[in-house]
């Protein structure tokens, strides 16, 4: 069995702020309004960037369980990252960006997570989380 419980509810978790998610929205707009009066290539971008909207809304980013937590970024091809809390090493800020060293099997791997992705109030959260876990 799995050291990841599927059927586990998290304990909190944090989706892409509303002003990154948005941004998609308008220029998919813009683009289909664009193609539809001047320039019909434009019209598939456009969907696909709506697309990508409704696909960042039901995001949830990161999600804390009781004994591990998992984050899946903004790529829809990117797998998601299962890290156990007693695994992480240390949680520091480098360049927007939070680096936890995970331990994995017989080395170290380093995780960034991109912090502007999120809003205010979720990034203190999510950093203070990982810092208590790194101790």
């Amino acid at each position: 069995m799995s050291e990841y419980d599927a059927t586990a509810e998290p304990l909190e978790t944090f989706g892409v702020a509303d002003k990154h998610k948005n941004i998609l929205l308008y220029m998919g707009i813009a683009a289909l309004v664009i193609g539809l009066l001047i320039v019909p290539h434009l019209i598939g971008m456009g969907i696909f960037m709506i697309a990508i909207f409704f696909f960042h809304s039901k995001l949830e980013a990161v999600r804390f369980y009781k004994d591990y937590s998992e984050v899946k970024l903004l790529a829809i091809a990117r797998p998601r990252w299962f890290i156990k809390n007693k695994d992480i090493n240390s949680a520091e800020i480098i360049k927007d960006f939070l680096h936890l060293e995970v331990a994995a099997k017989e080395k170290t791997i380093t995780r960034k997570i991109p912090l502007k992705i999120f809003a205010e109030d979720d990034r203190k959260k999510i950093i203070s989380h990982y810092k208590k876990l790194a101790g």
